[in-house]
């Protein structure tokens, strides 16, 4: 099940975000790829420029990942900094759960070989106000989104979760940002990639 304010996907988000990021970078000169995992298989997508190339990747994200796709992004952090040499910039799209997830020596590995930009599709409340389940394209029963103890519990977990994600990321000097909706992709973007530009320069 995916619950999402706005009723837009998690996947529209990231691809919209990653489709921003690409375009930027291909503007710039720069070559684009792509590694995420499907069902435990880390798919790769070799540096290109174009954006038939960005285009081609994007389509191919939204193709092959469904909503009962198990994903590890610890396993591809991994599989980049086993594969990828060279030192680069590195957009990573997950959520709370995927940063959960990421082990302590898999962030200080890769965070001293490449560069790392964290982006963290958020997750709607499924309490406390109308949510709506974009799989059956129905609005969960009120009963359940009106519990105010329920939207406690579930405020309070959030809280911190992020905490714990926030402090692990800052750990190991990686800057992120959250994004709750389409509409927010590009500010949001632009904000991080000011924020990547600053840092170095200091």
């Amino acid at each position: 099940m995916q619950i999402l304010g706005f009723n837009e996907p998690k996947k529209d988000i990231a691809i919209m975000s990653a489709g921003i990021i690409s375009y930027i970078a291909d503007k710039n000169g720069d070559y684009v790829g792509s590694a995420y995992d499907k069902d435990t298989e880390v798919k790769y997508y070799n540096f290109k420029s174009g954006l038939y190339n960005i285009e081609r990747i994007l389509s191919s994200y939204e193709k092959e990942l469904e909503n009962t796709n198990v994903s590890n992004i610890n396993n591809v952090l991994n599989n980049i900094c086993n594969h990828i040499k060279k030192r680069m910039i590195i957009f990573v799209f997950t959520d709370l759960s995927g940063i959960k997830s990421i082990e302590e020596n898999t962030l200080k590995k890769v965070s001293i070989l490449h560069d790392i930009l964290l982006i963290d599709i958020n997750d709607a409340y499924m309490t406390g106000d109308k949510a709506y389940d974009v799989e059956s394209s129905k609005y969960i029963p009120r009963l359940l989104f009106k519990d105010e103890k329920l939207h406690e519990l579930e405020v309070k977990a959030k809280e911190e979760l992020t905490k714990e994600c926030t402090e692990k990321l800052e750990k190991y000097g990686i800057q992120s940002v959250t994004i709750n909706n389409n509409k927010e992709c590009v500010t949001k973007i632009i904000n991080l990639l000011e924020r990547h530009r600053y840092a170095n320069i200091s």
